[in-house]
C-alpha cells in the first residue's frame, strides 16, 4: 500500500518537457528572433518596396553623409543614397548569391558522395582523395582561386563558392551512404530481388540527402560571407549594386566620420548568418531526434 499523494514507483506522471514536447514547451526567443529575420529577409528580397520608401540607387549630392534620422533610419552615403534602402535591397543580391552557391555546392557534392560510396573501391579512393587535395586549402582561399580563372561577377562568384564548398558536401553524403547502403531495408531490398538503381532511388537517396539539406541551409551562412567578401574584394557584385559586401568596400575610406554606412551592412550580414545558423542547427538537432 502507498500513503496519499504517494505514486507507485514506475507510474510517476510525465514530466512537462514531455508532455509539451520538445524543449518542454517553453518559447525560445532566438529561434523566433531568428525565423522573424528570415521573414523580413525573405519580404525584403521578393518586395524591397514594402519595407523602404527610397530608391536604393536615388543619389541625391545634398544629402551626402547624412546621419540616421527619421528621413533616412540607417543615414546615407558619399552619394545621398538612403542606406537602409541599399541594405534592404541588397539582400535580394546576398541571399541569392548564397542560396544559389549553396545549391550548386550540395548538388555537386551530393554526387560527387554518392558515386564514391556507390561506385566500388577504386572510384571511392579517387574521388576522396581528390577531396582531400581540396580539403587541404580554406574554401573562401579555393573560391578565390576559381574565380582567378572564370573573372569576377555576382555569377561567378556564386560559382566560385559553390566549387569551394563541394568537398565538405561529397564527404558528408559518402558516409551517409555507406551508413544506409548497410542498412536493413536495403539488405532486404537485395534479398527481395530489387534492381539495383531502384535500391538506390527509393532507399538510399532519399535517406543520404536528409542530412545534406539541414547542413546546406548551415552552409547558405557561410556563402554570404563569402560572397560578401568577394564583394568587398572587388571580385563579386559590382557598385553601385546594392550588395552587403560592396556597400563595406564603398564605405571603408569615410568610416571615420560616417560609420553608419560600414555599421549597418556589416550588421546585416551578421545578423543573416546568425539567424541561419540558428535554424540551420535547430534543423539538425530535429532531424537527430535530439531536443534543441
Amino acid at each position: 500500500m502507498t500513503a496519499v499523494g504517494e505514486t507507485r514507483p514506475g507510474t510517476e506522471p510525465p514530466a512537462a518537457g514531455a508532455l509539451a514536447g520538445t524543449g518542454g514547451g517553453r518559447p525560445r526567443p532566438g529561434l523566433i528572433a531568428a525565423g522573424l529575420l528570415i521573414v523580413l529577409l525573405l519580404v525584403a528580397t521578393a518586395w524591397p518596396g514594402l519595407l523602404s520608401r527610397h530608391p536604393a540607387d536615388g543619389t541625391n549630392l545634398g544629402e551626402a553623409l547624412r546621419g540616421p534620422s527619421w528621413a533616412h533610419w540607417f543615414g546615407t552615403d558619399q552619394l545621398g543614397r538612403d542606406v537602409f534602402a541599399r541594405v534592404v535591397t541588397g539582400a535580394r543580391h546576398s541571399l541569392l548569391l548564397g542560396a544559389g552557391a549553396t545549391a550548386l555546392g550540395a548538388g555537386i557534392g551530393a554526387t560527387v558522395g554518392l558515386a564514391a560510396a556507390l561506385g566500388g573501391r577504386f572510384a571511392d579512393g579517387l574521388l576522396m582523395r581528390l577531396v582531400d587535395l581540396l580539403l587541404a586549402f580554406p574554401e573562401l582561399l579555393l573560391a578565390l582561386l576559381v574565380i582567378t580563372i572564370v573573372g569576377p561577377g555576382s555569377v561567378n562568384a556564386a560559382v566560385a563558392i559553390g566549387i569551394a564548398a563541394v568537398p565538405s558536401y561529397a564527404r558528408v553524403v559518402r558516409l551517409r551512404a555507406l551508413v544506409v547502403r548497410h542498412a536493413g531495408f536495403v539488405d532486404a531490398g537485395v534479398a527481395l530481388g530489387l534492381p539495383r538503381p531502384v535500391i538506390m532511388l527509393r532507399h538510399i537517396v532519399p535517406n543520404t540527402l536528409g542530412p545534406l539539406l539541414v547542413l546546406a541551409t548551415v552552409g547558405i551562412g557561410t556563402a554570404i560571407i563569402s560572397g560578401s567578401a568577394l564583394s568587398f574584394l572587388g571580385l563579386g557584385t559590382k557598385p553601385p549594386a546594392p550588395e552587403w559586401g560592396a556597400m563595406l568596400a564603398d564605405g571603408r575610406g569615410v568610416i571615420d566620420t560616417a560609420w553608419w554606412v560600414v555599421v549597418f551592412p556589416g550588421a546585416a550580414i551578421a545578423a543573416t548568418v546568425v539567424a541561419v545558423t540558428v535554424l540551420g542547427r535547430h534543423a539538425r538537432l530535429r532531424v537527430e531526434g535530439r531536443t534543441p
